[in-house]
C-alpha cells in the first residue's frame, strides 16, 4: 500500500502545482481521473483500525476523510476548481502524507 500512497500523493501534488503555476482554468478533469485511486485510499484508511492513534481520534479522522469525498463530489457537480483543489491538496494529500516516510515527500 505504501507505493500506492506515494504514487497517488505525487500525482495529486503534480496536478495541483500545475494548476497553480500554469494558472490553469480548471483542475476538475485532471483530478477526476484520480477519483478511483482516492476512493481506494479512503476505503483502506477507514477499514484500517490501527494507525497509531486513539479510537476517538481515528473516528474523527474517518469523518474528515468522508467530508473530503463529499467536497470532491460537490466540486464535480458544480465544476468548482477551488473546492476541488482544497479537497485534494489540503485534504487528501495531507492524509496521504501521514503514511509516507519523510525522505519520499516531494
Amino acid at each position: 500500500m505504501q507505493d500506492f500512497v506515494v504514487e497517488l500523493y505525487k500525482r495529486i501534488i503534480d496536478i495541483c502545482d500545475y494548476y497553480v503555476v500554469a494558472n490553469k482554468a480548471s483542475i476538475i478533469s485532471d483530478i477526476k481521473g484520480l477519483i478511483p485511486d482516492i476512493q481506494r485510499f479512503v476505503t483502506w484508511f477507514i477499514e484500517t483500525e490501527d494507525i497509531g492513534v486513539e479510537a476517538q481520534i481515528k473516528t474523527s479522522m474517518n469523518n474528515q476523510v468522508l467530508e473530503m469525498l463529499r467536497d470532491m463530489s460537490i466540486a464535480l457537480e458544480r465544476g468548482d476548481s477551488v473546492l476541488m483543489f482544497d479537497a485534494t491538496k489540503e485534504g487528501v494529500a495531507e492524509y496521504l502524507k501521514l503514511f509516507i516516510p519523510e525522505e519520499e515527500l516531494v
